[in-house]
C-alpha cells in the first residue's frame, strides 16, 4: 500500500529570495518532487545566514505549490559563536583551515563534547519550536529528509525522530567543523544518504563509518531559467571589453581574497577587468579594474555569465557549485581552484575549463585560455554538454523519487 503521508524536508532557511547552495538545492528538489508526491518544508523564520534573525513570519505558507512550516529561532548568531569557535581553535580563524588543516583537525578532535554542542547551538539557527514539532509530529510524514549536515536543524533535529525514517543530504566538504567528534555519531545514525558529487561521497565514506548505509550520488537539476543574452549585459552595464567574472558570495571563506591577489599578479600579463557579482561580505580594494556590480537579478546574472570570457571560482570548499555548472550551460569556460576536489572533478569530467593550485598556475592557465579563442569555444561546448547529460531536471527528479521510494519501502 502506498504511503500517502508527505515527505518532510528539513533545512536551515527557505525562500524565493534565498540563494544559498544547499537552500537552492532543497527548494529545487521540493518543487520538483511535489508534483508527484506531497512535500512539506520544515524550516526557520531566518533569512540571513550570518545572523539567523527572524524575518519570515512563523506558521504555514505555500511557495510554488510547496507547503512551508516556519519556526522562530531562539536567538541570533552573535559574538558568542565566534568566541566559542576561536577558543576551540586556539585563536585561529576558520578561514585558515586550508593552511593549517592537520593542526586544526587535531584541535577540533580534542575539544570537549560540551564545547562542540555549545558551538553548534550558537552557530544557529537553533529553534526549540522546530525541534519540538519534529518530536511531536514525525509520524505525520513518510520520511524526513535533512539538508546540510552542519546546522542545528539537522544535528539536533535528527535526534527528535526515529533514525529509520531519515535521509541525509549532507552537502558536505572538507572543512574544519565536520571533524567535530559529535558529527561521527550523527553520520553513523543515518541509514541513507544522497550526495551531490562523487567527490563528496568519497570524502564522507573516508571520514565516517557509513559503509552499511544506502547511498546514491544524484546531484541536483541545473537549468537556466531564461535564455542568456551577452549583448544585453554589455549594453546595460557598459562593459565592452573581455572580462573575468566571479559570481557568488564575496567572502574570504570562498577564496575571494586569494582571487584578488592572483588577479593583480595576472593583470601584469593579461590586462582585462575582473567583474564581481553577488552578496559582498568583505571589503574590496579601490581599483578601476575590479568592478563590483552587486546582487543582480537572475536574468542579469545569466547574461553576465554568457558575456564573460572566463568564469572563475576560487573556493577551496564546495560540495557541488551551482554557479560553475550554470556558467557551463551558458557556454562559458571556467577556471577553478584545484584544491577543491569537487570543482576539479567537474573540470576533469567535462573538459569545460582548467584548474589551478598556485598563483603561478592561475596566471598560466588564464594566459593559455585567453590566447586561444578556439580552445575557449571548445571548452564552453564541452561544459554545456556535460551539464545537460548529467544534471537534467527529468533525470534528477526520477533518481530522487526512486531512491526515496526505496528507503520508504
Amino acid at each position: 500500500m502506498t504511503d500517502e503521508r508527505p515527505l518532510a524536508f528539513v533545512v536551515q532557511r527557505y525562500g524565493q529570495d534565498i540563494v544559498g547552495g544547499s537552500e537552492a538545492l532543497c527548494r529545487s528538489i521540493a518543487e520538483m518532487l511535489n508534483i508527484s508526491r506531497p512535500v512539506e518544508v520544515l524550516t526557520s523564520c531566518a533569512k540571513d545566514y550570518m545572523t539567523w534573525r527572524n524575518e519570515y513570519k512563523a506558521g504555514t505558507s505555500t511557495l510554488n505549490g510547496v507547503r512551508i512550516r516556519r519556526f522562530a529561532v531562539d536567538f541570533e548568531r552573535d559574538h558568542r559563536f565566534y568566541e566559542a569557535m576561536s577558543t576551540i581553535l586556539g585563536g585561529m580563524p576558520l578561514s585558515a583551515y586550508h593552511q593549517h588543516r592537520a593542526l586544526m583537525r587535531r584541535m577540533i578532535g580534542r575539544s570537549s563534547t560540551e564545547q562542540q554542542l555549545a558551538c553548534l547551538r550558537l552557530e544557529g539557527p537553533y529553534s526549540t519550536p522546530l525541534l519540538d514539532y519534529l518530536a511531536a509530529h514525525h509520524q505525520d510524514y513518510s520520511q524526513i529528509v535533512f539538508f546540510t549536515y552542519l546546522y542545528p536543524t539537522t544535528f539536533f533535529g535528527s535526534q527528535q525522530v526515529p533514525a529509520s525514517k531519515t535521509v541525509l543530504v549532507p552537502t558536505a566538504h572538507d572543512e574544519a567543523p565536520i571533524f567535530f567528534p559529535v558529527f561521527r555519531q550523527m553520520f553513523e545514525r543515518f541509514p541513507a544518504f544522497i550526495f551531490l558529487s562523487p567527490e563528496e561521497r568519497a570524502f564522507i565514506e573516508q571520514t565516517f563509518a557509513v559503509d552499511e548505509a544506502q547511498k546514491m550520488t544524484i546531484g541536483m537539476p541545473v537549468e537556466l531559467t531564461s535564455v542568456p543574452d551577452a549583448a544585453r549585459f554589455r549594453a546595460k552595464y557598459r562593459i565592452n571589453q573581455p572580462f573575468l567574472l566571479y559570481a557568488g558570495r564575496i567572502d574570504p571563506s570562498k577564496g575571494c581574497n586569494r582571487l584578488l591577489s592572483h588577479y593583480r599578479a595576472a593583470r601584469r600579463h593579461l590586462p582585462l577587468p575582473l567583474i564581481l557579482i553577488g552578496n559582498k561580505v568583505m571589503d574590496l580594494p579601490r581599483d578601476p579594474d575590479i568592478r563590483y556590480l552587486g546582487m543582480l537579478p537572475e536574468q542579469d546574472k545569466l547574461d553576465a555569465m554568457a558575456a564573460a570570457t572566463v568564469l572563475i571560482n576560487p573556493s577551496p570548499f564546495e560540495s557541488f557549485s551551482i554557479v560553475v555548472l550554470e556558467a557551463m550551460l551558458c557556454g562559458t569556460p571556467v577556471l577553478v581552484n584545484g584544491h577543491c576536489e569537487v570543482l576539479r572533478g567537474h573540470v576533469w569530467r567535462s573538459n569545460g575549463g582548467l584548474y589551478y593550485e598556485t598563483g603561478f598556475e592561475f596566471v598560466e592557465a588564464l594566459r593559455l585560455m585567453l590566447a586561444d579563442d578556439e580552445l575557449r569555444t571548445r571548452m564552453g561546448e564541452n561544459g554545456a554538454t556535460y551539464v545537460q547529460r548529467n544534471y537534467a531536471r527529468d533525470a534528477a527528479g526520477k533518481a530522487y523519487l526512486s531512491f526515496l521510494g526505496e528507503q520508504a519501502g
